[in-house]
C-alpha cells in the first residue's frame, strides 16, 4: 500500500510539473526579432489596407464621378446644340452661328477634363508620397523601438503570370527569398499607423 501511493505521488508532481511548464511556454511572448538583427517588411500589404489609403481613394473615386457627370452634362450640352445646327439650313448664318458655338462647347469640354484629370493624378501622386512618407518612417520608428539594424521590402503576392519575361522580371524584382516571420514587422507597423490615423496623430517624424 505504501508503494502504491509513493508511485501515485510521483505521478501527481510529474503530472503538476508537466503542467507547468506547459502554462509557462503558453505564456511566453511570440518570438520577435533579435535585437540589432535585420527584419522585413511588405510595404505593398501596408499601403492596401492602411485605412488612411483607402479613404484617399474613396475621395479620389467621388472625385472622379464628379468629373464624369460633369462631362456627360457639357456632352449633352454639346448634342442638343448639335440637334439644333441641324434644323437650319447648311450655310446660313443660324448654322454657322451654332456651329461655332458648338466648336467652342466641345473644346472647352475636352479642356475641363484634360485640366481635371491632370490635376487628379498631380494629387493622387502627392499624396502617394506623402502616405509612403509616413510608412517609412513608422518603419524606422518600429524599428528603433525594437533595436532593428535593417529593414527590407518583403513582397508576399505570389509570382502569377504566363508571360515568361514577365515572370523573369517578377523574380528579379523580389528583395527577399526568405525571411523567418519572427523578423516580419509589417503587422506592427500597419497597426501603429492605423491607430495613429483614427486617433488623429500626426505622422512620425521621417528619417533622416
Amino acid at each position: 500500500m505504501m508503494k502504491t501511493s509513493r508511485i501515485w505521488t510521483v505521478v501527481i508532481v510529474a503530472l503538476f510539473g508537466c503542467a507547468a511548464l506547459l502554462t509557462g511556454s503558453l505564456a511566453q511572448p511570440a518570438a520577435t526579432a533579435a535585437p540589432g538583427s535585420p527584419a522585413v517588411c511588405d510595404v505593398i500589404h501596408v499601403f492596401n489596407n492602411y485605412q488612411r489609403a483607402k479613404d484617399l481613394t474613396a475621395d479620389l473615386n467621388t472625385r472622379r464621378e464628379a468629373i464624369k457627370a460633369e462631362t456627360e452634362k457639357r456632352n449633352k450640352v454639346i448634342d442638343a446644340r448639335t440637334l439644333e445646327q441641324e434644323s437650319y439650313k447648311k450655310g446660313s448664318p443660324k448654322f454657322k452661328e451654332v456651329g461655332n458655338e458648338i466648336m467652342r462647347l466641345r473644346v472647352e469640354a475636352r479642356a475641363y477634363l484634360e485640366f481635371q484629370n491632370a490635376i487628379a493624378l498631380q494629387d493622387h501622386q502627392a499624396l502617394t508620397k506623402e502616405m509612403y512618407n509616413e510608412i517609412t518612417s513608422m518603419i524606422a520608428q518600429v524599428s528603433r523601438q525594437r533595436n532593428l539594424s535593417l529593414v527590407l521590402h518583403r513582397e508576399l503576392t505570389p509570382i502569377e503570370t504566363n508571360n515568361t519575361a514577365e515572370l523573369l522580371r517578377q523574380i528579379r524584382d523580389r528583395k527577399v527569398l526568405y525571411a523567418s516571420d519572427t523578423l516580419d514587422i509589417t503587422d506592427t507597423v500597419l497597426t501603429s499607423l492605423n491607430v495613429a490615423y483614427k486617433a488623429g496623430k500626426a505622422a512620425p517624424t521621417p528619417a533622416p
